[in-house]
């Protein structure tokens, strides 16, 4: 460019100077100068470019824009002025400043920029000089303000993320710097760069925050606005805190019904969503799970799922939360012993509970004896008789309890007894011999009998029949044999032990004895002798009378009664050996009657506190005067008298809670004293008001204080009996059951009222107290503590706060400031000199808290900054300012700073700690000094810094630089006096062009004090000449050349491959290739592996390397030394990559085990599997199960294997590159245990004499293992799937429960199942029944209950089983037959823990029948009841049928007969009966499956007798309207008679004219039979009537009366008339008596007249069969009435059945 410049120069000045250089000589050409400058403008500034420092005599401006090569002329003065051409308008406002050369260029244009030729001649004395100035100027745009372009708002952690700082304008270059601010409000600065991109390649969360970037160029720096960047990430791995009991290996435990929180938090953003898994089952949503009352259900694993839903992510955190409970009950012990005896086997077990109950075995002394164990133990010991009386202790810990439980066993041997020890029995017959266990532990396993030859009865079992059972034993001796057995010995001699009178009347006597010796014996007889004298006086002995006889040899007493009170009497008892008699005993006299012991009768055993109860000591015997005597034992154990007197009763009215306690009674009489069983008086009372004991940590008046986060107990007493309930109250909530309220890690939202409820659920009473529990918590975290300087920076200011907690904190400041040591709340200041205070003094601010055991406290401390104060000085990046800082770091309170000029005017303004002064830049400020001043509260004077300014001075190491072509060459260039420091050092290349426009060409590197500039691959023809090198800063600039010199080297290699990826086993070349370099030239190959070793693969003069079989190990860089005389050099690296493989995979799998055919898993854990295999690229993973693809990539995972996962897994590896594959299979077995339980069952074997235990848990792999315990037969033998054991039915106890254990690889705990044999209840029961028709008969045998269930079977009289044998219950069906009355049916029954079999009897009987009357006698008429009864049948006779006196069966005939029907009963009666219907013989059948019976029973029908005959006495109408007649009459004689009945007949208008006969109609009916009159009202007056009265006996009708009229009443006024009528009347009447009576006595004789009076009918005493029942037809036999003929009438006839008449009410 230079050289195309001078060109044009020179031809410039050819035109253009040649008319004003005439006589101008240039004689050397050296006189031509050259000057390069470089200067900038900011656009729309003012901008000058210099020419000379002085004005020439001639210039011309002239400008090239860049990237032309046009020279066109601006401005131009030959001598006469300044002339400005065309172009200068182009480039803004320019103007040549006077009196120089110089342009000054104003509103800087963008077009401005390009290169600026001045020509300037000068003529001085030397000659003419030429100069050309080339002045560079650059327009400067100033930098916009940027913003922020972000690839994602929200970018995903762990993805990549770049940012990118737009700029609307600005001239390159452009420095870019990033800012982050994070949350705490912390700016860092991220990167400092000339890119405006930023690319972060693994965002995390740190990158969270606010971002902006600062754009700066040569001109000015602008921030752009803050953006948020929201980096999403997480959650990650779940934090789960349980508040649980304690933490273990597994996990957390918890009490069971406790309380127990979990909380989970994982950090993620957005915040996670938690989700709550119990066992893989979903049961909560929220991050704090809650569970209130854990029960042992509740054990389990818990997961917290946390997932960021934005996401779509989510991860999972999993413990173990294992509730502790209790096991239920005590520990039990028994003790067994081995089948042949060898050892003994104690058994402790306290099942249940969890963890587990750790038991173990101590002896009487407390030493232990074994190993402690789990749930069980079982200690086996030799046996040894030395163990007889001793007890072992079973001791049983569990965590929860905390004291251990225990249960004790007394071992005791075998202690027999017999009930006879001497047995006698007749030759040939057989003989019984007992032997009885009165004492052992554990049981006698078998007892064994011994023959008079000592030898084992059980060799000969045909002489000896064995009997055996838990408690006893019984040996029979069959066919004895006097030679051979036994004999007859004399029976032993016997003492009379007690003889007393055994009732207080002295009646009856008790008699005791004892034998002497052992001996045969077969009975006692007793004998008396009666005393009518004292013992002694009488010379006649009374004769010796039997009271007892035969007597059983077994008995040792006997009670003789009947006695004559008034006798005196002695006794003797003799024993007997068959016939041999023994010696009588002594003769002993029956003594006085002693007490016996007496019992006591309560009238309430628990009587509430205030009412009365009632004692009575009671006796049985006992001879009178008793004296009584009550005692009561009190609680403390001390016995008083609470009572002495003659009468067995006391009697208390008030009964107080005091009165509880033992109560006996002790009965005293002259022959003994007896004390009663203690009774227990257990008084109910209460609650009385409960008494609260806290363990707080304070109490207060009237309340309780507790400590946040502490522990407290709440325990509630009430007296009461039986025991109070307790219900806690918080705030009125019912919160907690029991006497004991226990808060772990109490909080202050349970402050509040807590009120106890002592409830007595017996008597239904209750009593409540409540106090009021506050919760003090301290404030959080510690005191806060200030401190500031005040008064100018002369003094201290301590400030001391610590705010929140209950009651209030106190605070205090140690030492006492300013004297003053008082205490205050909640927060402190004080004042302190600062001069006075040492340095490093600390004040200690002290804060104390009733809920805290330690004094919280905070600090401050004043300290001097550390040294002096220090001072710098530096320029902005453009040297537009001059920035002095000063700073006295440290110390407390912080320093004040301020600047002064060295005539010592303040500059700035104040600051603590460190003070920054901005000035513009000046030269004038050179050498210049400006003096910092600071101070602090404990200096008593301020201290100071002093800066002076200069202007850099260079150096350079060497002025000329040679080196060779091609090579890079560094140039130096020192400072050597500064301040403030250069802030940048700029290179121009030999060109005068600033080398950070050429950046490929040329490094600079820069430090503080120095600068290097590398020029990059040497060229002789371009980089030879002078450099420059330059430095300014805010007070001065400086320059210094440096002069290269260029030489030629070698050019840098580089390597070509013929494959940059060869696959394994093929071959490569490599050559290193060089374009210039002076020959020869020596290769060295180098090798740089994975791993980052370097090695020389090879060295010599050839270019070329040939690798013939590649492998994977040849994979790496490479590069190439080419060295020559002059240099050498190193190519680049290059990346040989070598493909390959896959290899055979290896899988590694974690899981439960491994075994030889593969591996093993548990169901519902989790399996990873995992495939590798080396290959390049990296391989592709493909697994198959069982020959199915199922997944791709090399972890393949299974979360909750299942049994269905069992098989071959095969993982394929495949080089997609390369097109190979490779593949391995391995085998996964999953163990799964069977579901549920062992199944126990239990049957009978071998015939119902033993027991068959079968244990099974079918299904899981591998099988399960069965063990079945207590071992069956002394046999632990275990079994697979299924296990089964004969077990003696006998040898086993009743109530005995085997138990058959099963384990299984894949089950923590061992499953069991348990069987029970016991004897069904009772005895089997029989019964019989029939079918409905009695066609069947059925015999029911049963024996419920029982495990197993016990065999039935029935058998006839004669032995012959019938039927077949079932279980339980047993129904045997035979068709009905009378050949089974009075035969026998036997129901066996069979049970395996009976060594006999039990049998019930039934006896089948027809029926029998009897009545309580054969002949029964009753009143037509009336009811009457035939009796049945069933004397004998079984089965109960199904019905009993009834026949009448025709044989038909009274069912069909419901309204003549009721059947009244029992068991053993049966009532016919008949109804209303009859005598010619009823009458006759009925029969009673019944019938049965057996046979059937009947009975006769004969009805007699009798008929009432007639009743008597009526005679009217008197008829007449009541008034003269003749509607009311009065009727009188009377009975002829006395009979029986139940009533009577009127009747009337209204006769014609005239007599004698109407053919028609009126019928009688009745008028009243069932008169009472005391009734003798009647009166008839209502009659139609004009109607003429007569009337007739007939006597009814039940339903016997007797005669009617005579048929009369009535007659008016008297006449009063004319009594004379009236004597006269009355007396003709009765004279007429008398002689018609007379005449009636001759007619009915002689009607034989004068029949015509007899029948013109009574009309033709025949007796009423016989019944007429020519009219209906009821009726007959009679005559009139009224009086005789002229022109009135007499007609047959329809009458009733007499008769003894009822006959349904009108009647109307009685009168």
């Amino acid at each position: 460019m230079l050289h195309r410049l001078l060109r044009l120069s020179n031809l410039s000045l050819t035109f253009v100077l040649l008319p004003f250089l005439q006589g101008l000589e240039i004689s050397d050409p050296g006189q031509v100068v050259y000057r390069e400058a470089r200067t900038s403008g900011v656009v729309e500034h003012e901008a000058t470019l210099e020419c000379g420092t002085t004005l020439p005599d001639v210039y011309i401006w002239s400008f090239t824009k860049p990237g032309t090569d046009t020279i066109r002329a601006l401005v131009y003065n030959f001598g006469k002025g300044p002339k400005l051409q065309q172009l200068a308008q182009d480039l803004g406002d320019l103007d040549v400043i006077t009196n120089t050369a110089s342009l000054s260029i104003e509103k800087l244009p963008l077009d401005a920029e390009g290169l600026y030729t001045c020509q300037a001649l000068y003529d001085t004395a030397e000659g003419a000089k030429l100069y050309y100035y080339y002045v560079h100027l650059q327009v400067l745009v100033p930098v916009s303000k940027p913003y922020v372009l972000l690839s994602n708002s929200s970018a995903v952690e762990g993805s990549s993320f770049w940012m990118r700082c737009g700029l609307e304008n600005g001239t390159e270059p452009i420095n870019y710097t990033w800012e982050q601010e994070s949350r705490s409000g912390l700016v860092t600065t991220l990167a400092e760069s000339n890119s405006s991109l930023i690319n972060i390649v693994w965002v995390t969360r740190n990158h969270t925050g606010w971002y902006r970037c600062l754009a700066r160029n040569k001109v000015n720096q602008q921030r752009s606005d803050r953006m948020w960047l929201d980096v999403l990430f997480g959650p990650d791995t779940p934090q789960i805190d349980v508040l649980a009991y304690s933490i273990t290996e597994q996990g957390y435990s918890a009490l069971e019904k406790g309380n127990v929180s979990l909380s989970c938090q994982a950090v993620s953003n957005p915040p996670s969503r938690y989700v709550w898994f119990c066992n893989n089952s979903q049961i909560y949503s929220g991050p704090q799970l809650s569970i209130s009352i854990i029960q042992r259900v509740d054990t389990g694993s818990y997961t917290c799922l946390a997932q960021n839903t934005y996401l779509n992510t989510s991860s999972k955190k999993t413990v173990t939360i294992t509730v502790y409970w209790l096991p239920s009950g005590e520990p039990q012990c028994s003790a067994n012993s081995s089948r042949n005896n060898e050892h003994l086997m104690l058994s402790c077990s306290w099942e249940g509970g969890f963890p587990r109950a750790l038991l173990w075995w101590a002896s009487s002394l407390g030493e232990m004896q074994g190993t402690s164990e789990e749930n069980s133990n079982i200690l086996v010991l030799r046996s040894s008789a030395n163990y007889s009386g001793k007890t072992f202790t079973c001791h049983a810990k569990h965590p929860l309890n905390k004291d251990s439980k225990k249960c004790i066993l007394k071992l005791e041997a075998p202690v027999l007894a017999t009930d006879r020890s001497v047995v006698s029995v007749y030759e040939t017959n057989d003989v019984q011999l007992t032997c009885l266990l009165s004492r052992h532990y554990p049981a006698v396993t078998e007892v064994t009998w011994y023959n008079n030859l000592k030898q084992n009865v059980g060799d000969t079992s045909k002489k000896y029949v064995l009997q055996q059972a838990a408690a006893w034993s019984n040996l029979t001796v069959r066919e004895t044999d006097s030679m051979v057995d036994s004999g007859y010995p004399m029976p032993p001699n016997i003492t009379v032990s007690k003889i007393i009178y055994s009732s207080r009347q002295r009646t009856d006597v008790n008699m005791e004895w004892l034998i002497q010796t052992d001996g045969d014996l077969t009975g006692f007889f007793i004998e008396y002798q009666k005393l009518s004298v004292p013992v002694g006086k009488s010379n006649n002995a009374s004769v010796w009378q039997k009271v007892a006889v035969d007597l059983d040899p077994s008995i040792r007493s006997y009670q003789i009664n009947n006695l004559d009170p008034t006798m005196t009497y002695v006794f003797r008892i003799t024993a007997m050996n068959r016939r041999t008699t023994g010696n009588p005993s002594d003769i002993k006299s029956p003594v006085p009657v002693p007490v016996s012991k007496p019992y006591i009768v309560l009238s309430d055993p628990s009587p509430v506190e205030g009412t009365s109860v009632w004692m009575r000591c009671g006796l049985e015997n006992g001879t009178e005067p008793i004296n009584y005597i009550w005692e009561q034992e009190g609680r403390s154990g001390v016995v008083t008298t609470l009572s002495e007197s003659n009468r067995s009763l006391i009697n208390i009215t008030w009964v107080t809670r005091n009165h509880t306690g033992w109560y006996r009674c002790l009965a005293r009489n002259e022959v003994n004293q007896q004390r009663s069983d203690r009774i227990l008086l257990d008084v109910i009372y209460g609650p009385d008001m409960p008494r609260i004991d806290v363990t707080p940590y304070l109490v207060t008046e009237g309340s309780f204080s507790a400590i946040e986060k502490g522990n407290i107990s709440l325990m509630c007493q009430a007296s009461s009996n039986p025991p109070s309930q307790y219900d806690w109250f918080f705030n009125n909530s019912r919160i907690n059951s029991g006497p004991q309220l226990s808060i772990n890690k109490i909080l202050r939202t349970q402050t509040g009222h807590y009120s106890c409820l002592a409830q007595n659920t017996f008597i239904n009473t209750r009593s409540t107290k409540s106090i009021t529990l506050t919760v003090y918590y301290p404030p959080d975290g510690a005191p806060s503590c200030t401190m500031l300087p005040v008064n100018n920076y002369t003094d201290l200011w301590l400030f001391c706060s610590w705010l929140g907690g209950y009651p209030l904190a106190t605070l205090k400041w140690v030492p006492y400031v300013n004297g003053n040591d008082r205490g205050e709340i909640t927060n402190i200041s004080r004042i302190f000199p600062g001069p006075d205070t040492a340095n490093n003094s600390v004040f200690t601010c002290y804060g104390s808290h009733v809920a805290l055991n330690v004094t919280q406290n905070c600090s401050t401390k004043t300290w001097l900054p550390y040294g002096d104060p220090k001072c710098s000085a530096n320029s902005s990046r453009n040297n537009e300012y001059l920035t002095l800082s000063c700073s006295w770091e440290g110390g407390s309170p912080r320093a004040l700073l301020w600047w002064a000029s060295s005539s010592g005017d303040m500059q700035g303004t104040y600051e603590e700690t460190s003070n920054i002064l901005v000035l513009r830049s000046s030269a004038n400020y050179s050498g210049k000094a400006f003096v910092c001043h600071a101070k602090h509260p404990l200096a008593k004077e301020s201290r100071q810094c002093v800066l002076k300014l200069e202007a850099p001075v260079l150096m350079t190491q060497r002025s000329v630089v040679s080196v060779f072509e091609g090579s890079n060459v560094l140039l130096t260039c020192n400072l050597s006096r500064n301040y403030p420091a250069v802030t940048e050092i700029i290179w121009y290349n030999n060109t005068q062009q600033k080398v950070e426009d050429i950046p490929n060409k040329y490094v600079a590197q820069q430090a503080v004090g120095w600068s290097s500039l590398m020029v990059q691959e040497t060229d002789g023809m371009m980089d030879s000449g002078q450099y420059w090198c330059s430095a300014t800063n805010a007070v001065g600039t400086a320059d210094i050349p440096i002069t290269l010199l260029v030489i030629m080297p070698v050019s840098k290699p580089y390597i070509r491959l013929s494959d940059s990826s060869p696959a394994e086993g093929m071959s490569v070349w490599m050559r290193c290739v060089v374009e210039k370099g002076t020959g020869p030239i020596n290769y060295i190959w180098e090798q740089e592996s994975q791993t980052g070793l370097l090695t020389t693969l090879a060295k010599w003069n050839s270019s070329l390397v040939n690798v013939t079989w590649v492998t994977r190990n040849h994979t790496g860089w490479y590069r190439c030394l080419a060295r020559n005389e002059v240099n050498q050099q190193r190519s680049d690296r290059i990346w040989l990559d070598v493909l390959y493989g896959p290899d055979l995979p290896q899988i590694d799998v974690t899981t439960y085990s491994v075994m030889d055919r593969g591996y093993i898993a548990l169901e519902k854990g989790s399996v990873s599997l995992m495939c590798q295999a080396s290959s390049n690229p990296p391989s592709q993973y493909i697994w198959f199960y069982n020959n199915a693809e199922i997944f791709s990539g090399a972890q393949l995972t299974i979360t909750r294997v299942l049994r269905g996962h069992v098989g071959y897994y095969t993982c394929l590896v495949q080089n997609t590159h390369l097109n190979t594959r490779s593949k391995k299979t391995i085998t996964l077995t999953v163990y799964y245990p069977p579901d549920g339980v062992p199944s126990c069952s239990m049957f009978a074997a071998n015939n119902y004499t033993d027991l068959a235990l079968i244990c099974s848990w079918e299904g899981g792999y591998p099988a399960a293992t069965l063990k079945w315990s207590p071992y069956v037969n002394g046999d632990n033998q275990q079994g697979v799937s299924n296990v089964t054991r004969i077990q003696p039915g006998p040898d086993t106890a009743n109530n005995s429960v085997f138990t058959c254990y099963g384990s299984h690889v894949a089950l923590n705990v061992t499953q069991s199942c348990s069987a029970r044999a016991w004897l069904p209840y009772g005895e089997p029961q029989c019964f019989a029944y029939v079918t409905r028709n009695n066609e069947y008969l059925m015999l029911s045998c049963t024996w419920e209950g029982g495990f197993p269930r016990a065999l039935l079977w029935w058998a006839s009289s004669s032995g012959d089983r019938q039927g077949t044998s079932e279980e339980n219950s047993n129904i045997l069906v035979l068709r009905s037959s009378a050949n089974y009355s009075g035969k026998a049916f036997v129901c066996h029954a069979k049970h395996p823990l009976n060594k006999d079999s039990k049998t019930c009897v039934l006896t089948l009987e027809a029926p029998v029948l009897m009545t309580q009357r054969s002949v029964v006698s009753v009143y037509e008429g009336d009811d009457v009841l035939l009796t049945c009864i069933l004397s004998k049948n079984y089965p109960a006779a199904t019905e009993v049928t009834w026949y009448n006196n025709l044989r038909q069966n009274v069912g069909e005939t419901p309204k003549k007969y009721v059947l009244q029907q029992a068991a053993a009963w049966s009532n016919l009666t008949v109804r209303e009966t009859d005598s010619m219907v009823d009458s006759g013989q009925y029969w009673c059948s019944a019938k049965n499956a057996v046979g059937g019976a009947e009975i006769p029973v004969k009805l007699v029908v009798l008929r009432y007798p007639m009743p008597p005959n009526v005679t009217i006495t008197k008829i007449t109408y009541s008034s003269h309207q003749r509607t009311d007649v009065t009727l009188e009459w009377l009975i002829q004689a006395d009979a029986d008679l139940t009533g009577f009945f009127i009747e009337l007949q209204t006769l014609p208008g005239r007599l004698g004219k109407s053919d028609i006969v009126p019928l009688w109609h009745k008028v009243v009916g069932d008169l009472d039979p005391s009734t003798r009159s009647y009166q008839i009202n209502n009659l139609d007056p004009t109607g003429k009537y007569v009337f007739r009265v007939t006597a009814v006996n039940r339903r016997t009708i007797g005669h009617p009366s005579e048929i009369k009229s009535p007659a008016l009443p008297p006449f009063r006024a004319y009594p004379a008339v009236i004597g006269a009528a009355i007396g003709g009347m009765l004279v007429a009447t008398v002689a018609t008596v007379l005449i009636f009576i001759y007619v009915v006595r002689n009607g034989n004789n004068i029949p015509r007249f007899h029948d013109m009076i009574f009309g033709r009918q025949n007796s009423q005493s016989r019944e007429n069969i020519n009219f209906p029942e009821d009726e007959v037809i009679g005559e009139d036999t009224s009086p005789s009435v002229p022109g009135f003929k007499s007609d047959p009438v329809i009458m009733p006839r007499p008769s003894t059945t009822a006959t349904h008449l009108c009647s109307s009410p009685k009168k």
